[in-house]
């Protein structure tokens, strides 16, 4: 093994290293686009055994700064930190900075900022604007004057969104059989349709509303009014005050993710910026994930280095209850409601959940403690399996966890301790340490007792659920030169108890990933990453267990102009069990946008793969319309394009046509059961319509 990872690391090293010259003779500020950012983040935080396509409400989030940047003499701490590729102490360094200079002449000023690397630099011109530094008083600098209320309302600014996906196809269901049953056909339209408005001022006053309705579901019709799917929101923080509200749909967030955990953009590649303070934090819920939110209220206060908070939340959840007693047998979370058996499990139980933190934080140190009770409409009691013994069963629940931080110099260590109503213990504990600007290494060790249960958690781990799971992680960042980048990790996990792949007890696994980055000029940037896993899964039919592995490698070169992009790929996979012999899978694939004028863009994607079979899989970034995000798994022999219009005919609208073909060369048909399509294409068109309204 270790000659294996010695090996790996001389290859990178071999592929791209490159005379100093080449360095000295480069311009400092890299252009780096929106589809770059989202594909580097999003292939390193999404499993790549996930779903092919997900709407992501941290990719709604900052999508949204990237249409309002920040300004850099304006922002303050919490702003920055919303930047997930900044770590706390880069933070610290451009606000000290900031102060000492009196303010940022230039987003070129961010080369004299202690700890801040190229690659941090980039990616932070994407999400920031530099005013005129003589504009404010000398000391005005990231200060927050208090707003009256009614100015917060006043210069607010308007934005309306309408998305339809129609499907030029028709599937199974999408036809009513001649013998009807609860599940063999769709009950509505086979398009999918999203409207979506937004009221928001400088971050500190949101409100909005969000309806959908899925592909198949009823629209204005059998109790679905007027869609399947309603969010409403506000969020308020006014500018200068020390408290914070939200009311309707929202999300939370404390410490490592044990009890309160949608994950903002965490990652096993970036672990090294584990020097951030995991506060207990809110927000208001703007996508269109259908389970994993809270419905009621919160409130935040903070008095000098105290801080208080609070939440209530009452929804009804999706479930299935027994025919013969008022018992839930099977919880839902897909938001899913086609069928006539969908729709009779839509809404069936009440959840009640209350709680809230108390925290005190110093500038090098904190504790916070934060704790929820739940309440369920009726008992929980999922038929027993082997895999289910330890899963939640009881009408209530219980959660407490205490998180914590301590930096010391350049080293940060911080972490959570859980327990449940029952006494079992979850832990999640972190630390980094930035030896140089150049070189940054963080460890973290996870333990999840088996017995151990929570409903909104979600931290850094390998299995599906917070619980049952054992791991150790490494991870490193190295920049041998300027503009050159290496990162890697290794996880080692185990899940002592049975799991849904795996019949028996203490099944262990690795992964492993190397990638590196190499910005060639201004313009270009080539890149190489391998990533290997290795798990224990069931042999199917048997009471034994194999090893599976797993090899991706991808080569990648994109280059970046004010007027166009392309972005070149190649992946190969190489998939092994110990029962089977080996299968493998490869695609080419290229993306690339045009923008012959301020008012018109056009952008498009064409892939050709060849895999073996499903484990054999490769997986590419589409480009996708305003508030989306795909990123889908291609397997057999196929050919795959996108292309997305955009035009702006009037300084406040804006107009969007996204139209995609799938083509098989082996297959007669796509998908199974009611979601099959008689045929090997598979073509769908998008339309999206945004106006906003700017504010005073």
């Amino acid at each position: 093994m270790r000659t294996s990872l010695t090996l790996l690391h001389l290859l990178l090293l071999g592929v791209f290293v490159s005379p100093n010259q080449v360095f000295a003779q480069m311009p400092e500020q890299g252009e780096l686009t929106w589809e770059e950012f989202v594909e580097s983040y999003e292939s390193t935080f999404r499993s790549e055994d996930e779903a092919d396509e997900v709407n992501m409400d941290e990719l709604l989030l900052l999508e949204q700064l990237v249409q309002h940047p920040m300004q850099l003499n304006r922002l303050t701490r919490e702003d920055l930190l919303l930047l997930p590729f900044l770590a706390e102490q880069q933070v610290d360094s451009i606000l000290d900075y900031r102060k000492r200079k009196y303010g940022f002449r230039s987003m070129g000023e961010l080369q004299l900022v202690s700890g801040l690397d190229f690659f941090a630099r980039q990616a932070l011109s994407l999400f920031v604007r530099c005013d005129s530094a003589w504009v404010l008083p000398p000391r005005s600098y990231g200060k927050q004057a208090p707003i009256a209320l009614k100015e917060h309302f006043k210069r607010a600014s308007h934005e309306w969104e309408t998305r339809i996906d129609l499907p030029l196809y028709r599937r199974q269901g999408d036809r009513i059989p001649d013998k009807p049953t609860p599940t063999n056909y769709y009950t509505g339209a086979p398009f999918r349709h999203l409207l979506r408005y937004r009221y928001h001022y400088k971050r500190a006053l949101v409100y909005g509303v969000t309806l959908e309705t899925d592909p198949g579901e009823p629209l204005a019709r059998r109790g679905f009014y007027p869609y399947d799917y309603l969010s409403a929101y506000a969020y308020f923080r006014p500018v200068g005050r020390n408290w914070a509200w939200v009311v309707g749909d929202y999300e939370l967030q404390h410490g490592e993710g044990l009890v309160f955990g949608k994950q903002f953009f965490a990652n096993r590649e970036g672990s090294y910026h584990s020097g951030r303070r995991a506060d207990f934090r809110f927000r208001p819920h703007t996508g269109t994930d259908e389970s994993r939110f809270f419905r009621g209220g919160a409130g935040a206060y903070q008095w000098k280095k105290l801080h208080l908070a609070a939440f209530v939340s009452y929804q009804k959840k999706d479930a299935r209850l027994s025919e013969t007693r008022p018992v839930v047998e099977t919880l839902y979370q897909s938001g899913l409601h086609r069928t006539q058996s969908e729709i009779s499990h839509r809404r069936t139980l009440g959840e009640l959940c209350v709680g809230g933190s108390v925290g005190w934080k110093e500038k090098h140190w904190g504790l916070e403690t934060a704790g929820a009770f739940t309440s369920f409409e009726y008992f929980i009691y999922p038929k027993l399996n082997r895999y289910n013994r330890s899963y939640f069963r009881g009408k209530y629940a219980g959660n407490v966890s205490v998180a914590h931080y301590l930096k010391w110099g350049r080293s940060n260590w911080q972490g959570e301790i859980a327990t449940n109503h029952l006494g079992r213990i979850a832990t999640l504990q972190s630390l980094s340490i930035r030896l140089s600007t150049a070189l940054q290494l963080g460890a973290q060790l996870r333990y999840f007792s088996p017995d151990y249960f929570c409903f909104y958690g979600d931290a850094l781990q390998q299995g599906s659920r917070v619980s049952n799971e054992q791991g150790f992680l490494f991870s490193s960042r190295w920049l041998p030169l300027r503009h050159w980048e290496l990162t890697g990790y290794v996880d080692f996990f185990r899940f002592p108890q049975p799991t849904f792949l795996t019949v028996l007890s203490g099944a262990k696994g690795m992964e492993l990933s190397l990638q590196s980055k190499w910005k060639l000029s201004r313009s270009w940037q080539l890149g190489l990453r391998y990533r290997m896993k290795t798990r224990q899964r069931t042999v199917s039919g048997q009471e034994l267990m194999e090893y599976r592995q797993v090899h991706r490698l991808r080569c990648f070169a994109s280059r970046s102009q004010r007027q166009y992009d392309v972005h070149l790929q190649a992946d190969a996979t190489f998939a092994t069990r110990q029962t089977q012999p080996l299968t493998l899978g490869w695609m080419l694939s290229s993306r690339a946008s045009w923008r012959p004028s301020a008012s018109f863009q056009l952008k498009g994607f064409a892939g050709l793969f060849f895999t073996d079979n499903f484990e054999s899989a490769v997986y590419a970034y589409e480009p996708q319309l305003l508030h989306a995000s795909s990123f889908p798994s291609y397997f057999y022999h196929g050919a795959r394009a996108v292309l997305i219009t955009q035009w702006q005919p009037l300084s406040r609208l804006w107009l969007a046509l996204r139209f995609s073909t799938l083509r098989y060369f082996n297959r007669d048909t796509i998908s199974s059961g009611i979601a099959e399509i008689s045929s090997p294409w598979k073509n769908d068109m998008s339309l999206q319509l945004r106006y906003t309204l700017p504010g005073k």
